[in-house]
């Protein structure tokens, strides 16, 4: 029988106990040194599904990373941009990404661009981000594909 984990987003890893499933996202992210096969999908024909995801996680890196991309303080960046925690252990909550309203999702990142539906700090966005999908493929790309093809128009967005 396999080993179970009770707490929320921990995932079983026989080798070292309950992990985080951030920690293995970017663990395999960093299996594939840090890519992701670009011939399963592009992110650039996408309205930003992954940027709607509740929980975007924050390490001490993508803070600094983030910082010096807007060139304001950490304590700018977490009181502006962020949520759930103080950062740097003084909270029992990660650091997390604030969102904001979305006409397709209801709500998506605070970075995003909702008008040219594209990340504003692309080039400095989070580990979490970097990593995404986490695997191979990417389904929520493959959905819209389909149903790109099943209306005829390369620019359809399915509502969520």
């Amino acid at each position: 029988m396999g080993m179970l984990c009770k707490s929320r987003n921990r995932v079983a890893d026989p080798a070292r106990g309950c992990r985080s499933a951030m920690s293995v996202r970017r663990a395999v992210y960093r299996e594939r040194g840090g890519q992701v096969p670009a011939d399963q999908f592009d992110c650039g024909k996408c309205p930003g599904f992954c940027c709607t995801y509740d929980e975007i996680d924050l390490i001490d890196e993508d803070v600094a990373r983030l910082c010096a991309h807007l060139d304001i303080s950490e304590d700018n960046l977490i009181s502006k941009y962020t949520k759930y925690g103080k950062f740097r252990g003084r909270s029992r909550f990660p650091l997390m990404v604030k969102h904001k309203s979305d006409r397709h999702f209801s709500k998506i990142c605070i970075f995003f661009d909702n008008e040219r539906r594209r990340c504003t700090v692309y080039e400095s966005r989070p580990e979490a981000c970097r990593a995404y999908p986490h695997g191979e493929r990417c389904g929520y790309f493959e959905f819209l594909s389909f149903e790109r093809r099943l209306h005829g128009d390369e620019d359809h967005i399915p509502s969520a």
